[in-house]
């Protein structure tokens, strides 16, 4: 990442935005940026002055001397009331520019810290990925934007345990109190509530804190929902065909819920700016309805009435991502009874064309969004409980998607995650396996196709799998929500 020009504003000002961009990248729990006293270290040593580099071909050369994959760069300027940014991504190999994003701001500059920089980042991924104070927002996004690839074996250790409510069914990992690490967040199907789990500091956690949700809550997200900062909560309520929102008190404590109508049994719930105006939407799917809803912010944290699209026979997981490279979030849907993922082309506003089906394995229950094999547009891949199996699907660059790629899982692939696990720059999978208790670990040879897995340990009905920095140094854990053993199992990378 180099450093941003600034026009109109200070050299201060664009140093301490810089500065504040660099930590929200970092802070999404996926990220490592490499310092800039390091990255002039390195080209000192090369005999090249960075100073005044602006260009795309000025990018690609520190690049190439850094060993990066990619190069992040842009500019921050005023022009009148309005503080605008502009980002671009650089692919150091072809020299070539795989995404950009820009986002303006009417008001002070605090404005920019707090809403500009967090719905940059979220044009340019996405998906959400940090609200204002820097705290980890949404899912780990696939691509690595950074000078400095994470650190880890993709190898773990035995996991440790720690109790949860009474059938858990799902796991998000994120900066709930806003000290910097990642806390746990687990929804109890069979105790109606959403267990709070907070970081010590070093990947061990506090004993639990409770909160009611509505009837059979099935799926957790994090996001910053009423833009003030910290991290709220939305739940899917299986049996209440429902979602609850809990908004954080600041420190990582949540407020009583308020509950809005989706369809029947929602089955998981996502997270993302849908319609492009910089705050947080909800998007589920409800698996006895056939659909998923959208519900739109009304930019305080309140939602209004649902639209529905329509998906396969039995949509069970959903993800939002920018498929089709236009800069919007559209909508990956793996509808479990139909064996085949849904996806849906968003018209740039938040609503979504009719959708196209690819065919997956026998019941998938689980799909994510990533770019797997390096080309700089997201491909699909998809947990099959009933074949044992996960299948890649390529993306063909412009959100339609190739033949799918099956590789063997654990028994009931439940839930499936993409992240680097370890650390050479590519997109690992890892899967949580319902019937055998355990995890799948499948690293990625380089070019989107996978080695076969490792399996490690977790806890009696493994359900739910989440990839973050658990203890804080650089490397990805994984945070798994045990449903039949009522407790979360954390295993860290070595």
């Amino acid at each position: 990442m180099l450093d941003f020009e600034g026009f109109g504003i200070s050299e201060f000002e664009t140093k301490v935005l810089t500065n504040r961009l660099a930590t929200n990248l970092v802070q999404a729990g996926q990220y490592n940026i490499l310092e800039r006293n390091e990255i002039t270290k390195i080209l000192s040593e090369q005999d090249f002055q960075n100073t005044g580099c602006t260009t795309d071909e000025c990018a690609v050369e520190i690049g190439q001397l850094l060993n990066a994959q990619f190069m992040l760069m842009g500019s921050y300027g005023k022009l009148g009331s309005t503080f605008t940014i502009d980002m671009r991504i650089i692919d150091v190999a072809s020299g070539s520019i795989i995404n950009t994003a820009s986002y303006d701001v009417k008001g002070e500059i605090d404005l920019v810290l707090s809403e500009g920089l967090p719905g940059a980042i979220e044009r340019l991924l996405g998906t959400p990925v940090q609200s204002g104070s820097g705290n980890s927002l949404s899912e780990p996004s696939s691509r690595t934007f950074t000078t400095e690839v994470l650190g880890g074996s993709g190898t773990y250790a035995a996991k440790t345990d720690y109790r949860a409510g009474d059938g858990p069914w799902s796991i998000f990992a994120f900066d709930l109190d806003g000290d910097g690490d990642a806390d746990l967040a687990v929804a109890n199907f069979n105790s109606d509530s959403v267990s709070i789990l907070l970081n010590n500091g070093d990947g061990t956690y506090t004993t639990k804190a409770d909160y009611e949700v509505g009837d059979g809550p099935h799926s957790v997200f994090a996001s910053d929902l009423d833009g003030d900062g910290d991290a709220d909560l939305v739940v899917a309520n299986y049996y209440g065909g429902n979602l609850s929102v809990l908004m954080n008190n600041g420190d990582g404590s949540y407020a009583a819920k308020t509950d809005y109508v989706v369809g029947r049994y929602p089955a998981t719930i996502f997270a993302s700016d849908l319609d492009g105006d910089g705050d947080a939407d909800l998007v589920v799917a409800n698996y006895n309805s056939d659909n998923v809803s959208v519900l739109l912010n009304n930019s305080d944290g309140t939602y209004a009435a649902k639209t529905d699209y329509r998906t396969g026979d039995g949509p069970w997981s959903v993800f939002a991502f920018d498929l089709d490279g236009d800069g919007d979030a559209d909508l990956a849907v793996a509808n479990r009874n139909s064996a085949s993922v849904s996806v849906l082309l968003n018209n740039g506003d938040g609503t979504y064309i009719a959708k196209i089906d690819y065919g997956a394995g026998s019941y998938p229950t689980s799909v994510i969004a990533s770019d797997l094999d390096g080309d700089g547009d997201a491909d699909l891949a998809v947990a099959n409980r009933y074949n044992d199996c996960i299948s890649v699907l390529l993306n063909n660059g412009d959100g339609t998607f190739a033949a799918k790629i099956e590789y063997g899982a654990g028994s009931y692939p439940a839930t499936i995650i993409a992240s680097d696990l370890d650390g050479d720059g590519d997109v690992d999978l890892a899967v949580a396996n319902y019937n055998s208790g355990d995890v799948s670990v499948l690293l990625n040879n380089g070019d989107g196709t996978y080695a076969a897995k490792t399996d490690y340990g977790a806890g009696e009905g493994a359900f739910s799998i989440f990839a973050s920095d658990l203890d804080g140094d650089g490397a990805v854990d994984l945070a798994v929500a045990n449903f039949s053993s009522d407790n979360v199992s954390v295993l860290l990378n070595k």
